[in-house]
């Protein structure tokens, strides 16, 4: 725990040794950034909140860290600079006292530092902020890591959440304002229900998924939750992710449009992907260049019309390679490598399914059509 700052200045006289405690620092001011050195509970009603903050050294405390709270429609905008330092929550208030809470701002951005949720509290909760961006926070022992409620856009990027009782980071939506955002490069382990969840209303604008890596979630009794699930009516871009290990799908997009390619699912104890809509509508997704391995269920389940799955590889699952619910239609595949699954290599139920090029498909006792 850093409770002070060692520097060295060199003057006429040699090296001079400055040691002081951090919260006591001036040189934040220099560069306009407020010091913060213990909890802050700041409240719009009460003064001006807007600025940028640099928190000085670890904080704890028994609720929250830190709270800004705006006026609705107030502008405040608030810059967190953890500096590498740690907010630290203690003991068992009744409720979910967020390690850092926000609501009602036109922007929030923090980065920088760490939080210790001690087991039953979130990282940061953020309700109704216009814009918000995470980026390079580690959270641990959490409720739930990143939680934003009803934002505007969003971007959550370089995070790290480890063993968060709930969901590694959710955004639930809101019909208030449609919202669009990316969660890009995040690492979540040990989840006890989602890893990543979108929420319907979250994605109205377009949401884009990318580079993040999944290892356990659905750990909770009997949740068998998803490593990524997205809600969206909006359209979706789901690239390049890496689930490994989850009680429930890899991924299940329920989703109209977008592009859902080069993800890695391995080892879910369902299907690797399960892509579908809400009744009455069409993913119309182009599904491209996934490898989903040994997965509980089918390696890729589609419920939904109108689909383009080309390129993927689908081996060595427990049921079928790819299976097409009765609620499927008219979606197209080739160039896909379906080998060694435990029932059949292709299963259509829908109508109108169809191979438009080849596809390697052999070593499932079921049959390969």
């Amino acid at each position: 725990m850093r409770e002070t700052s060692v520097r060295y200045r060199r003057t006429q006289r040699g090296i001079v040794l400055l040691v002081g405690l951090l919260a006591a620092i001036p040189a934040a001011a220099e560069e306009g950034l407020i010091p913060i050195f213990e909890a802050q509970l700041l409240f719009a009603s009460n003064g001006p909140i807007s600025g940028r903050y640099i928190v000085t050294r670890d904080v704890t405390a028994p609720e929250n860290a830190i709270a800004f709270v705006g006026t609705m429609g107030g502008g405040d905008r608030v810059e967190i600079d953890l500096n590498g330092f740690v907010l630290r929550g203690t003991g068992n208030p009744a409720g979910d006292f967020p390690v850092i809470y926000a609501q009602d701002l036109v922007e929030l951005v923090v980065r920088n530092g760490a939080l210790d949720g001690n087991l039953n509290r979130s990282g940061i909760y953020c309700l109704r902020c216009d814009k918000v961006t995470i980026e390079g926070v580690s959270a641990r022992d959490v409720n739930t890591g990143l939680w934003l409620v009803a934002p505007g856009s969003f971007e959550l990027r370089r995070n790290v959440i480890d063993n968060p009782n709930n969901h590694g980071i959710r955004v639930s939506g809101s019909s208030m304002a449609p919202a669009s955002g990316t969660i890009a490069d995040n690492l979540i382990e040990e989840a006890g229900e989602y890893g990543i969840w979108v929420e319907p209303g979250a994605g109205v604008d377009g949401v884009t998924l990318r580079g993040n890596r999944i290892r356990n979630a659905g750990l909770a009794n009997g949740s068998n939750k998803d490593g990524i699930r997205v809600d969206s009516t909006g359209p979706v871009q789901i690239l390049r992710n890496s689930v490994t290990e989850v009680r429930g799908s890899g991924i299940h997009a329920i989703v109209e449009g977008g592009t859902i390619e080069g993800n890695i699912v391995e080892r879910a104890d369902l299907d690797g992907m399960f892509v579908t809509s809400s009744p009455g509508t069409r993913s119309s997704c182009r599904i491209r260049g996934n490898v989903l391995l040994d997965n509980g269920a089918s390696g890729l389940r589609l419920g939904t019309d109108g689909n383009q799955i080309y390129d993927n590889v689908l081996n060595g699952n427990t049921d079928h390679g790819l299976l097409f619910d009765a609620t499927a239609d008219n979606n197209n595949y080739q160039g896909n490598i379906i080998v060694a699954n435990g029932m059949t290599c292709i299963t259509d139920n829908g109508t109108g399914n169809t191979a438009i090029a080849t596809n390697v498909l052999t070593g499932s006792p079921g049959g390969c059509p």
